[in-house]
C-alpha cells in the first residue's frame, strides 16, 4: 500500500521557512504583549530589580511562556 500525505517537491526547492498560521499567531501575541506591557514597565524593573511577576503572570496567561509545563513540576504557582 502506498504511503498517504507524501508531499512531493520538485528538486532544488529546499526547506519552507514560513511560518504557518499558528506560528504567526503565537508571534503576533508574542509581539502585542511586548508592546502593551513589557516596554512600558521594563525601565522600572530595571531600576529596582523587583522580580516582574505581574508580568509573567500574564505571559503564562497568554501561553507565551511554560505552558507546557505540567503542574507536577512546580508550575502551580502560576494558576
Amino acid at each position: 500500500k502506498p504511503a498517504q500525505n507524501i508531499h512531493i517537491r520538485k528538486p532544488g526547492a529546499g526547506f519552507s521557512f514560513e511560518l504557518i498560521d499558528e506560528q504567526k499567531e503565537f508571534q503576533a501575541t508574542a509581539h502585542k504583549f511586548a508592546v502593551e506591557k513589557i516596554i512600558l514597565v521594563a525601565a522600572q524593573y530595571g531600576k529596582t530589580g523587583e522580580y516582574p511577576l505581574p508580568l509573567i503572570k500574564r505571559a503564562w496567561e497568554l501561553g507565551l511562556i511554560n505552558s507546557h509545563t505540567p503542574e507536577s513540576c512546580g508550575n502551580c504557582w502560576l494558576g
